[in-house]
């Protein structure tokens, strides 16, 4: 870490430029700052018997979930890092919209190609949700679950109140204390997080404008969560009072696995390795087996018998 900073640090006094110019700049600045604390975190889970001995292979998923984080920090924190002279968000992505400074995205008053930007800052950030849930899955440990499970929770609600938010290059913008604490109790397993998910999803292609440039992908990003909730946790099953699953009927998707089941069923029936037995079926083999065991142990103990009295001399 303290090398990547290094770098960074190195380059902005040799080369007199504040700014990152790609996005893979930015991803690898993001790296240093965050995702090699992820990467650190899930040695120690690892080492220390939290989780499994394997998680500590799983590195680029808690780089990306540190990503998450890092970025929506970023995204949310704009208004003030511009004023302290922080530059985080690569040029690649904003100087295309005619800006020659950060700052003009604020100054300038051209809130349409600023929101464009900032919508260009969350899609890029959305990219890392589907590989943290994918990192959530795989911890079993509820207190280093709770750990990971609020801060990215918090890192949607925060993105999806961010985009498409002209407030946010005016002041520094958060989630309401009582969203959090909301966000906080649900943030218990992966189903619910991953809802979550699904939830701001929603809410962030529900504010989209499709003359925005980045329309089409922002629908693909959202997409791929809903996508991931439905393929790990299909909507259309739900557990029962009693512990087993429920489908619901108004879903097309119960139909298909009903005839999947039933065709299921008709094969294994077809089998003749699962024919019922004959009502008039006796286990001959088994009472023959039986049979011999008995005769076999009376033989034994009568011997035994034998033997003992043979032994007591005669009186």
């Amino acid at each position: 870490m303290q090398n990547g900073m290094a770098d960074y640090a190195h380059r902005a006094a040799t080369t007199g430029t504040v700014y990152l110019d790609s996005v893979a700049d930015y991803d690898l600045y993001c790296h240093y700052v965050a995702g090699l604390v992820g990467e650190g975190l899930t040695r120690i889970w690892s080492a220390s018997d939290k989780e499994a001995p394997w998680l500590c292979d799983q590195l680029e998923l808690s780089n990306s979930m540190g990503l998450l984080l890092q970025k929506t920090n970023i995204i949310r924190d704009f208004r003030e890092d511009v004023e302290e002279k922080r530059f985080f968000w690569p040029r690649e992505i904003w100087a295309k919209y005619g800006f020659e400074e950060m700052k003009d995205m604020y100054e300038k008053g051209d809130v349409e190609h600023a929101t464009w930007i900032q919508s260009g800052m969350v899609l890029d950030a959305l990219r890392h949700a589907c590989d943290s849930l994918d990192y959530l899955r795989l911890l079993k440990n509820q207190s280093v679950f709770v750990f990971c499970a609020v801060p990215v929770s918090m890192a949607m609600a925060t993105l999806a109140l961010c985009f498409m938010n002209p407030e946010m290059f005016q002041r520094n913008i958060k989630i309401r204390k009582a969203e959090a604490a909301y966000l906080i109790m649900r943030s218990t397993n992966t189903r619910e997080v991953a809802l979550i998910f699904r939830e701001y999803a929603r809410k962030i292609h529900h504010k989209a404008k499709p003359h925005d440039p980045n329309f089409l992908k922002i629908s693909v990003m959202c997409c791929k969560i809903e996508q991931w909730y439905e393929h790990n946790y299909p909507s259309f099953v739900t557990l029962g009072d009693k512990g087993g699953p429920v489908y619901d009927s108004s879903d097309k998707r119960t139909a298909v696995y009903r005839a999947e089941e039933k065709k299921v069923a008709a094969l294994m029936a077809a089998d003749p390795r699962n024919a019922p037995l004959p009502q008039d079926f006796f286990p001959w083999e088994l009472a023959a087996y039986l049979g011999g065991a008995f005769v076999l142990v009376l033989g034994v103990c009568a011997l035994a018998a034998w033997g003992v009295i043979a032994l007591i001399p005669a009186a």
